[in-house]
């Protein structure tokens, strides 16, 4: 994201685009940083969609 910003963002748009078209709740991403870029770009665009490490996603399961 930092070194090819111009990527980062035509990648995130797709991936924005991608999620507005789901019902999802989450969004999962083992990469911090990227995790990070995608939330603000969710937040940004009004989305509510909560992005999530997959250990996270799974322990949260494992406690239902």
């Amino acid at each position: 994201m930092l070194e090819h910003s111009a990527m980062a963002e035509a990648l995130l748009a797709d991936v924005v685009n991608a999620a507005s078209t789901t019902p999802a709740r989450y969004l999962v991403s083992s990469n911090i940083g990227c995790a990070l870029h995608i939330a603000a770009g969710l937040k940004e665009r009004g989305m509510t969609m909560e992005v999530v490490h997959p250990v996270v996603l799974i322990a949260r399961q494992l406690k239902h």
